[in-house]
C-alpha cells in the first residue's frame, strides 16, 4: 500500500533535495544553487513541499526551469505579459508553445479552434491572458485544457516515485 508523502516547510524541502541529489544540479552537474519545484508550488493548495516534488538546481538551468513555455516570472511576482514574454524567449533561446490564437478573448473561436487539434498528437491547449498578472491572479488568468482522457493511470501523479530523465 502506497503511503501518501509528507509535505515538508520550506527549510525541510531545500535540505531534503539538496541532500537527495547530492547538492548538484540535476541538470548539468553544477553545484545546485536551489531547490526548484518540478511542478508549480501556485498549483498546489499547499505550496508542493514535497520531495518528489523538487530537483537541485544551480543558477543557470533554474532560470530556465523558471521560463515555461508559456510564461516568465519576474522577481515581483508577475507573469509577464505575452509580448514581453516572447522578448524573454528569444533572448534566453527558448522554443515557445505554438500560438493557435492571439486576439481578444472569443470563447466560440477557442472552442472551433479546439475542434481542430489532433488530440492524438497533442495533450491540449493553454489560454492565457497577454497582459501581465500576479500571482495571485494564476488561478483565473491561465487556463489549460487536455484532451478526453488524458490521465492513463489510476495513481496520482503525487503519489508515484520519480524518474530522472537523465536531461543536460
Amino acid at each position: 500500500m502506497a503511503t501518501e508523502p509528507k509535505l515538508l516547510t520550506r527549510d525541510q524541502f531545500r535540505a531534503s533535495v539538496f541532500a537527495r541529489d547530492g547538492h548538484t544540479c540535476v541538470f548539468c552537474g553544477a553545484k545546485a544553487a536551489d531547490a526548484h519545484h518540478i511542478i508549480e508550488r501556485k498549483l498546489w493548495g499547499n505550496g508542493g513541499y514535497y520531495l518528489d516534488n523538487g530537483a537541485s538546481v544551480c543558477e543557470p538551468c533554474h532560470l530556465r526551469c523558471e521560463s515555461t513555455e508559456f510564461s516568465v516570472w519576474n522577481q515581483r511576482n508577475m507573469c509577464l505579459s505575452w509580448d514581453e514574454t516572447q522578448e524573454w524567449f528569444q533572448l534566453l533561446g527558448v522554443t515557445s508553445v505554438p500560438v493557435l490564437y492571439d486576439g481578444v478573448y472569443d470563447e466560440d473561436t477557442i472552442r472551433d479552434l479546439a475542434k481542430k487539434l489532433d488530440f492524438s498528437k497533442n495533450e491540449g491547449y493553454v489560454v492565457r491572458r497577454a497582459d501581465s498578472f500576479s500571482y495571485s491572479q494564476f488561478r483565473t488568468h491561465l487556463a489549460k485544457f487536455v484532451r478526453p482522457s488524458h490521465v492513463q493511470t489510476n495513481r496520482h501523479w503525487s503519489s508515484q516515485a520519480v524518474i530522472k530523465n537523465k536531461l543536460g
